[in-house]
């Protein structure tokens, strides 16, 4: 499955969700990211991201916070975001580790350079994790 909201774009593939994100991540763009994760998590115990960095700038305040407010965090297995600047790694760690100081479920997040890299990444946070969590651990 394949979403396009002007240059952003969005695809499904099993557990994985790859996104595309041009300029700053609005809370519209994460919204609409947060909402495929929870269409994956239907059908996965888990859901990962692998995400195109080389053409996005920021994060804006309000996405931030629906990211760290997203209810699903301790079923996301891992985040990868390959090509992005430093300034877009660097506030992705910074919020990634807010939510994790504030009491919120954390998940690995890498940085690698290539989408292969970062594929690979995924396949092998997946064999580490876990059976899904039960509904009694959610």
């Amino acid at each position: 499955m394949e979403i396009s909201e002007g240059p952003h774009r969005w695809r499904i593939e099993g557990d994985i969700i790859h996104i595309v994100q041009v300029g700053v991540v609005t809370e519209p763009l994460a919204q609409t990211s947060l909402r495929l994760m929870d269409q994956v998590l239907t059908s996965h115990p888990y859901v990962f991201v692998s995400a195109d960095g080389s053409q996005m700038t920021g994060l804006d305040p309000k996405a931030r916070k629906a990211i760290s407010a997203y209810p699903n965090l301790h079923r996301i297995g891992g985040s990868v975001t390959f090509g992005a600047p430093l300034a877009v790694r660097l506030l992705l760690t910074f919020v990634f580790h807010a939510t994790r100081l504030l009491g919120r479920a954390s998940f690995p997040s890498y940085y690698p350079q290539t989408e292969a890299e970062g594929l690979s990444i995924i396949q092998s946070l997946r064999q580490k994790l876990s059976p899904a969590p039960r509904h009694a651990d959610i």
